[in-house]
């Protein structure tokens, strides 16, 4: 007996794991229907909420059966798996238009939780869902001013989305502070390159030839930053060409533009925008092209 249902739960895991949420769930619940085992009954029930929120989140978008198996779990026998499961409710209940109820659940966490610095970060993005931005921003710079000893790379991530709530608040001066200094102290992050790039395209937006240049010079350090990913890099390629065109730089524009239309790295995507802002720059200035 005690090896059929150690071979059952394996089922559940195995399905789990191959993404088969619906076997999961129905192999599961004979399980717990046949088996006398306590411990492996417990770890049944975790895994099978887990099934049943990735099933409501990537299919049927109902979180139904997902809030019946919560309710199943025992918050006092499995407590650690019981607050990863309020947090993994609580985030679904958010993003499927409930954040009301998403926060209500990690507000009932004890304080002295394991996952407390998740838990401050998801109470915040709950306001994100209602498009709250102010009470978002609080919570974001309250979390940046706690967990100063969090990974530079999540630091670098939670100061993008920061910024950006600021810019969603109609605060851009605000944004271009935080991305000025994302740039500076997180240099070797993916977020670095998409700051400069806002950096940029905030100066390209300003529509006036001193603001052109400054949108060139921040188009180059996206291209030329180490770890900028490669369709930025190209994407920036194209937008100094366009801040290039923009001042009437005739003969530069078209250097990034051909760079980029002869260049067989880059995306065709972006290949086939650049062949058409060279024939702009054809027609805007033909002595270039006689």
């Amino acid at each position: 007996a005690r090896e059929r249902s150690r071979s059952q739960f394996k089922a559940i895991e195995s399905a789990f794991r191959s993404g088969d949420m619906h076997n999961a769930l129905n192999i599961g619940r004979n399980f717990l229907t046949n088996s006398s085992t306590l411990i492996l009954k417990d770890s049944a029930k975790f895994l099978m909420f887990r099934a049943a929120v990735r099933k409501a989140t990537t299919g049927s978008r109902s979180l139904e059966e997902a809030r019946r198996c919560f309710s199943a779990l025992s918050k006092e026998r499995n407590p650690r798996d019981f607050e990863r499961a309020s947090l993994l409710l609580a985030r679904a209940e958010s993003s499927g238009n409930n954040p009301t109820i998403g926060r209500e659940l990690l507000k009932q966490l004890p304080a002295k939780t394991t996952l407390k610095r998740v838990i401050k970060l998801e109470l915040a993005r709950t306001f994100i869902q209602e498009k709250d931005w102010p009470n978002a921003i609080s919570r974001y710079e309250a979390w940046l001013k706690t967990y100063i000893d969090a990974p530079a790379n999540q630091r670098a991530q939670i100061s993008f989305d920061y910024g950006w709530l600021h810019y969603l608040n109609k605060s851009p001066a605000k944004t271009k502070k935080i991305y000025m200094n994302i740039v500076k102290q997180f240099p070797g992050s993916p977020e670095a390159s998409r700051a400069q790039m806002w950096l940029a395209d905030y100066s390209f937006n300003q529509n006036d030839d001193a603001n052109y240049v400054k949108a060139e010079e921040s188009y180059q350090k996206v291209r030329d930053m180490r770890n900028s990913p490669a369709d930025l890099k190209y994407r920036a390629s194209l937008m100094a060409g366009r801040a290039a065109l923009a001042r009437r730089s005739f003969r530069n524009a078209s250097e990034y533009f051909r760079s980029i239309a002869n260049d067989r790295a880059c995306p065709e995507t972006i290949k086939i925008e650049a062949k058409f802002a060279l024939s702009d720059t054809a027609i805007l200035n033909n002595a270039e092209f006689e």
